[in-house]
């Protein structure tokens, strides 16, 4: 049995420990052997009855010392056959280098996330380097942050559980060096990995024993002339990889054609590719490029399954949490630039949720093959502690070839995530980096495992909660609900429990109540709790998570909104309608303005609508768990400061969910998001930054050419640009067309670079297609819903006026609303042709610039019919859509991103890997 408690020191007695609690201990007073790490020493341990106070264990000053133990912390502690242990203490093993990058004011946003989640499990966890180790006292120079947020050094014993991330040019050899010293010294200390590295041959030759990996291995053999020159006649792509380097370095990738023999490498932009017509300077080449230090492995290509027409293999961690089983925590899809070696993101490659990849590559199989994928990999973690002893995580990459069959490529024993972190998926992040710190506390001792995991709510739990009647009085805190719900729950009644709606908590004790019917959906608080929970009780609550002691309702969704907004609060439809949807939904939802925040305190001046009065209140109110980012400031350039610094402090916080994770598209960067991808790349107008030379070839390439602000909206920043008989012309505008001619290219740039600046793009023109003699494009609006997936609510067709340039509506556009149901007005497309085309244009653009919810597609549609992309918008604008859509495509416009919300702050307590 173990049990948590506060430590702390005191200038008491000499080698004594005093316990108060509340309750007696489960173990007699006496003397005792105190344990931590690999100190020990002997005091007597006494008991102290505290009834203000929780669990607290009390060292005498000299008594810490002998043991090395910090200052006031959180902890847990055991006692077993006359020893009291206490832990969990975890050590992070890192380099020298890391360290003085440490001290010299350098942060590391996940080390300090593993010390918060560690406090959180109540455990220590500190980092150290090998010249930090004393290995005659079994102590350990270690550092952690401080309440300041400093990198400070201390003295701690030395840990049973060590998790090795010790990178960097000397990191192999220290990692062996403190191996070598734990194994001399006979300490029961487990490293996880106990492996430093791992031969890509050494890992082939051993899983070709296990039937499972009949057919998943590649063909491989060491580096020979002889059977390279063999394996190419075959027509085999070949793949030449140094045995025991990582992150793509030096691998080459070679074939033969009528050309003779294909070299390439992967250089620091793109591929390096050299064609021989002969066998002696092929070879020659091959060995010229080869790392000197490394032995080279040759290993046969796959023929990979594509995403957008661009090849893609996966990435799977595979992590433990309790020291016995293996699990998949995390799996994506790394998406290879075209005709590149290596799909690695430090080398170009882009990354997509694996689901979104097999679902475009194998639709309909999407199920089966992650289940082929999670199988082997839970058999290949239990196949490789076989040999390379234990085991902690893997980063395995694996191929699906075109027929859907899958391959293994290669295991990492000290797998980076930068993958996982291009992602921007913080539920992903938090999986697969408090996994590590999980499986330390149980190595060490103090397993959590169990109560760390939650059970989901579903669409359907949306709970009332009532005042209770007749309920005790304050302080004490009770909430009551049905017999059913307390056993779904897993609580007995009389326990204790910590409440939390939003971000706020409070322990309570729970009971049942006998309601039936519509009573079963009610929740009753006693006073206490209801004064405490307030602000938050007008309206019915989602059940987002649950786990034994735990239970979690609703999110929290603030959205940040521009200070004019916030004056015409009352009159604005559209936010009064997102209100009315999250109380339906049980989502908390406020809106604020970027200005409104109390860093300190962590709170905001927001806007709640009160469902009974039909009128804004104006509140202070805990941070959002999700945010939701819609401010725009495009005339206020001190706003618009305002509000980046704003939204980038808000998005510091691993806790916070975001709904789109790029504030904005630059037109410049859309097009490069885009032209990634071969499948998509014909359906982007050629765009480059805005220089002479650019303007020069653009106008001699195409009949007509856009220049447009990078980061222009409302349609402001746009000019159409011709040749002329006299020179060049210019127009610009909707409702009032403006119009120039310039003699001269010079004098044409020098007007766009005046009128537009100097962040300016000039962009192919497309010949569009018309309504009525008019030009038009279209506003696709893609939003994800509770799973994540995207949805199109709504098409906007916008007719330009006669002659104009743009097709803003608030330049004088027309236009049309559609929904899934109505015909379109223009029958050169079909509903479903767009729809893909849009899923398949934001997964792109999830791909290079991480998780979004909710992205407006600017689409032209040429006279051939041919679809084009021609700007992206993270914050669309939907103002308005009630005057032309039924309520049913309203409602699903407006709640579709409040869906996606629950999905984000869910995504926080139990983690999809998928």
């Amino acid at each position: 049995m173990q049990y948590t408690a506060r430590l702390v020191t005191s200038g008491q007695a000499e080698n004594v420990v005093i316990l108060q609690s509340k309750h007696p201990p489960p173990f007699a007073p006496g003397e005792y052997i105190i344990k931590a790490g690999l100190l020990q020493a002997r005091a007597d341990v006494v008991f102290r009855n505290s009834t203000k106070t929780p669990n607290t264990l009390v060292f005498s000053k000299q008594l810490a010392e002998a043991l090395s133990l910090p200052g006031e912390s959180k902890i847990k502690f055991k006692v077993t056959a006359g020893c009291l242990e206490i832990g969990p203490f975890i050590g992070v093993f890192i380099s020298e280098r890391k360290v003085e990058r440490l001290l010299s004011g350098d942060r590391d946003s996940v080390y300090w996330r593993f010390q918060q989640w560690a406090d959180a499990l109540h455990g220590i966890i500190f980092f150290f380097a090998l010249s930090g180790v004393n290995w005659q006292s079994g102590r350990v120079t270690a550092y952690r942050w401080n309440e300041k947020g400093e990198w400070t050094a201390g003295q701690y014993p030395f840990p049973l559980a060590i998790y090795d991330r010790c990178f960097g040019q000397d990191g192999r050899a220290a990692a062996a060096r403190l191996r070598a010293g734990i194994s001399e010294a006979e300490w029961p200390v487990t490293v996880y990995n106990a492996v430093i590295k791992l031969g890509k041959y050494e890992v082939y030759e051993h899983l070709r024993q296990f039937a499972a990996f009949t057919g998943i291995l590649p063909q491989f053999a060491w580096y020979d002339r002889e059977q390279l020159l063999a394996w190419l006649e075959t027509g085999s792509q070949i793949y030449l990889k140094p045995d025991r380097l990582y992150k793509g370095q030096g691998v080459m990738r070679v074939c033969r054609n009528k050309s003779g023999y294909i070299l390439e490498i992967r250089g620091d932009g793109d591929n390096k590719k050299f064609v021989f017509p002969d066998t002696a300077s092929f070879l020659a080449k091959v060995e010229e490029l080869m790392v000197t230090s490394q032995q080279y492995l040759m290993q046969d290509g796959i023929n990979l399954a594509t995403f957008l027409g661009n090849r893609f293999d996966i990435r799977v961690m595979l992590q433990k949490i309790i020291p016995d089983r293996w699990q998949v925590t995390a799996a994506n899809a790394r998406i290879a630039p075209v005709d590149s070696v290596i799909t690695s993101p430090r080398s170009g490659g882009k990354v997509i949720r694996i689901t979104a990849a097999l679902r475009h590559a194998f639709p309909g199989r999407e199920k089966e093959l992650l289940g082929e994928i999670t199988s082997l990999c839970e058999v290949l973690g239990s196949a490789m502690e076989e040999k390379f002893g234990f085991l902690g995580e893997l980063g395995v990459d694996l191929g699906l070839d075109t027929e859907g069959n899958l391959r293994l490529i290669e295991v990492n024993g000290k797998p980076l995530k930068v993958s996982f972190t291009r992602m921007r998926d913080r539920g992903i992040n938090l999986g697969i980096n408090l996994a590590p710190v999980l499986l330390g506390t149980a190595v060490a001792g103090f397993a959590s495992a169990p109560e760390w995991r939650y059970q989901l709510g579903g669409m359907e739990d949306i709970f009332f909660f009532r005042l209770l009647p007749y309920g005790p009085g304050w302080p004490a805190c009770l909430l009551t609900c049905s017999g059913d719900l307390l056993q779904r729950l897993g609580c007995r009644p009389g326990e204790v429990v910590t409440l939390q709606i939003g971000s706020e908590q409070v322990r309570a004790e729970i009971a049942a109540h006998d309601g039936q019917g519509s009573e079963a959906a009610t929740i009753y608080l006693s006073s206490q709790l209801c004064r405490k929970f307030f602000s938050f009780l007008r309206q019915p609550l989602a059940l987002l998570a649950h786990r034994k002691g735990h239970l979690v309702f609703a999110p929290l969704v603030g959205m940040t909104v521009s200070d004019s907004t916030v004056r015409r609060l009352a009159e604005d439809y559209e936010l009064k309608r997102t209100a009315e949807l999250a109380a339906e939904k049980g989502v908390l939802f406020y809106v604020f303005t970027p200005d409104a925040i109390d860093w300190e305190q962590d709170k905001v001046a927001g806007y709640t609508y009160n469902l009974c009065t039909k009128q804004w209140e104006e509140k202070r109110l805990p941070a959002p768990q999700v945010l939701y980012d819609m401010a725009t400031y495009p005339y206020n350039p001190e706003k618009r400061r305002v509000a980046r610094e704003a939204n980038r402090l808000l998005r510091e916080s691993w806790r916070r969910q975001v709904i789109n994770h790029k504030r904005y598209f630059g037109k410049w960067q859309t097009y490069q998001a885009l032209a990634f991808f071969s499948g998509l790349r014909h359906h982007v107008p050629e765009t480059a930054e805005l220089t002479a030379e650019t303007l020069a070839l653009f106008l001699d390439k195409y009949p007509f050419c856009y220049l447009k602000g990078n980061y222009g909206s409302y349609g402001a920043e746009v000019v159409r640009v011709e040749k002329t008989k006299a020179g060049y012309g210019c127009r610009a505008g909707g409702w009032q067309i403006k119009e120039w001619s310039f003699a001269d290219l010079a004098s044409l740039y020098n007007f766009a670079c005046s009128y537009l600046g100097t962040n300016t793009i000039v962009q192919q023109g497309i010949n569009l297609a018309t309504i009525n003699g008019r030009i038009f494009d279209l506003r696709i609006l893609v939003q994800k819903d509770y799973s994540g997936s995207w949805q199109v609510p709504v098409i906007s067709f916008r007719i330009a006026r006669p002659g104009a340039v743009i097709t803003n509506v608030m330049s004088g556009a027309d236009e049309i609303l559609v929904g899934p149901r109505d015909p379109l007005p223009y029958q050169g497309v079909s509903w479903a042709s767009l729809v893909a085309f849009a899923r398949n244009v934001s997964l792109a653009l999830e791909a290079c610039f991480g998780l979004h919810g909710e992205i407006g597609l600017d689409i032209g549609i040429d006279n051939q019919g041919w679809l084009w992309v021609i700007e992206a918008n993270s914050k669309p604008n939907t103002s308005g859509y009630e005057q032309l859509a039924p309520e049913e495509v309203c409602s699903a416009v407006y709640s579709l991103p409040l869906e996606y919300a629950k999905f984000l702050a869910q995504r926080m307590y139990a983690l999809q890997p998928y």
